[in-house]
Formats: C-alpha cells, sequence, structure tokens
C-alpha cells in the first residue's frame, strides 16, 4: 500500500449528502485529519523547497569554482612559451647594454633593436610577465633574487644586501617563475696582520 493509498484510506470522503447539521464528529475529525495532512504536505513542500535551493546554490558555487579554474588555465597556458621567450629578452638586453658596440652600429639599426625589446616586453606584460629587478643595497630575499656571488666587504651594515644585479627577475601573475640574479654582501672582520 502506497502513501497515496494511506492518505484516501485515512481521510474519509465528506459525503455530500450529509445535510450541515448532520455532519457531527464525523465531520470534525475529517476537518482534523485534512488539516494535518496540510501541515505535512506543507513541511514536505518546504523540505523540497531547501533542498531545492541548496542544490541551486551548491550548482551555482560549482558553476563559479569551474570559471575560476578555466580563469587560471588560461593565465598559464602560455607560460612555458613567455619563459622559453625570456631567453630573447635577456639576449636583447645584453646587445642594448653594451653601450661601445651600439654606438658603433647606425642610430636606425640600434632604434629598431630597442623597438623590438619594447614590443617583446608589451608582449610580457599583457600576458602577466613582469620584469623586476632588486636595487642595489636593499637586503637580499631569497623568494624572489637568486645569489650567484658572495662579495666580502669590510663594512658590516653592508653585509646582506644586494651590491650589483646581474639579470633581471620575471613575475607571472604575481608568482616568481626566475628569480632575479644578484651579487650579495658578505662582512668579515678584516684580518690583523
Amino acid at each position: 500500500m502506497n502513501s497515496e493509498e494511506k492518505d484516501e484510506e485515512i481521510v474519509p470522503e465528506p459525503s455530500s449528502e450529509l445535510e450541515a447539521g448532520e455532519e457531527g464528529d464525523m465531520g470534525e475529525a475529517a476537518i482534523k485529519k485534512l488539516r494535518e495532512r496540510i501541515k505535512r504536505l506543507t513541511e514536505e513542500k518546504q523540505e523540497y523547497l531547501d533542498l531545492s535551493q541548496r542544490l541551486k546554490a551548491d550548482y551555482l558555487n560549482l558553476k563559479k569554482e569551474g570559471e575560476t579554474e578555466k580563469a587560471k588555465i588560461r593565465e598559464w597556458a602560455n607560460a612555458d612559451l613567455l619563459l622559453e621567450l625570456l631567453n630573447v629578452a635577456d639576449s636583447f638586453s645584453l646587445a642594448l647594454g653594451n653601450q661601445e658596440a651600439l654606438k658603433a652600429v647606425p642610430e636606425n639599426w640600434r632604434q629598431g633593436v630597442e623597438y623590438i625589446y619594447q614590443k617583446l616586453q608589451t608582449v610580457f606584460r599583457d600576458h602577466g610577465l613582469l620584469e623586476f629587478k632588486p636595487q642595489i643595497g636593499d637586503l637580499f630575499n631569497p623568494e624572489s633574487e637568486q645569489a650567484v656571488e658572495k662579495v666580502v666587504t669590510g663594512e658590516e651594515t653592508e653585509d646582506g644586501k644586494v651590491v650589483a644585479v646581474v639579470q633581471s627577475g620575471y613575475r607571472l601573475h604575481d608568482k616568481v617563475v626566475r628569480p632575479a640574479q644578484v651579487k650579495v654582501a658578505s662582512w668579515q672582520l678584516a684580518e690583523n696582520n
């Protein structure tokens, strides 16, 4: 016997033949059972409504998480290519850093090389890859810098400070993908002879 059959058995059908005065206890019992059934059905309806709202919220949260993941994947999709292009940017930096060689070439050639380098940097910026250079005199930061050489200093106040930047670092979407290469001062007491 299913729940609908039980409900039908519990709730007697009002007789259309009953006169208003003849209802008596049977009418009050039927009304009471109908009210109980209405209350139970209202509670069930609220449970289903609550469940529906929870499921809808879960679906929207899942959809939002999926969109966030897709955005992250798009951000990092070109990371390998961008990192390979850093070698090209390094070559440009070396070429542009050699002032004697730049003075020896025609002005148009130098301007063309600088323009190409600027375009490459624009591509990097457009994809979230940003160059950074530590400042000379700043404390060495192992999270974004790589010490490639220790330079002995006699000044205690210079200990642990950047004395030269060998190569710029790069961040991709606020994550260091290539640390800057720096030379760091290391204080040592002067030996007495």
